[in-house]
C-alpha cells in the first residue's frame, strides 16, 4: 500500500498525513537554520568585541612606546635624583572606522630609582579598557618589564 497514491476512499488521511510530515520536516529544518544563525551572531559577537580588545591592547602598548621615548628627551641620566609622579589623558578618535578611546597616561618615579613605571589605560566607547604597565631606564632609555591586564 502506497501511501503517496492511496485507494480513493482513504485520499483524505493520506493529504492529512503527507501534510504533517511535511510540517515537521519543515519544523526541522526551520529549527536547524535559528540555530545556525544564533551560533554565527554569537561568534561574530566575540570576535568583535575581541577586535576592539586588541585594538586597545595596541593603542596603549603604543601609548607607553611613545611616552617612552618623550621620557627619554626629557629626562637625562643625571635626573635620577629628582621624585616624578605625572599623568594626563589623551583623547583618540578616528572618524573613518568610527573608534574612539581615551588614554590615561601616568609617570611615575622614586628619588634616586634607576627606572620610571609608565602605565597607560585604553579606555573604549563600550566601556571596555585595557591597561598596560612598563618601566623605563633612566640609565639606558629602554622600555622593558610589560605587565598587560
Amino acid at each position: 500500500m502506497n501511501i503517496f497514491s492511496p485507494p480513493s476512499k482513504r485520499r483524505g488521511a493520506a493529504l492529512i498525513v503527507t501534510v504533517l510530515i511535511s510540517f515537521i520536516l519543515l519544523s526541522v529544518l526551520s529549527l536547524v537554520a535559528f540555530n545556525i544563525t544564533v551560533g554565527t551572531l554569537r561568534i561574530e559577537g566575540w570576535q568583535t568585541e575581541h577586535y576592539e580588545e586588541q585594538q586597545l591592547l595596541f593603542l596603549a602598548r603604543s601609548g607607553a612606546a611613545a611616552l617612552g621615548s618623550q621620557l627619554k628627551k626629557e629626562y637625562r641620566k643625571a635626573d635620577n635624583g629628582e621624585e616624578i609622579n605625572k599623568s594626563g589623558v589623551i583623547n583618540v578618535t578616528d572618524a573613518a572606522r568610527g573608534f574612539e578611546a581615551s588614554l590615561d597616561l601616568a609617570v611615575s618615579a622614586d628619588a634616586g630609582a634607576s627606572y620610571m613605571r609608565i602605565k597607560v589605560t585604553a579606555s573604549g566607547a563600550g566601556g571596555k579598557s585595557v591597561s598596560a604597565s612598563c618601566r623605563y631606564g633612566r640609565d639606558n632609555g629602554e622600555i622593558y618589564g610589560w605587565d598587560i591586564k
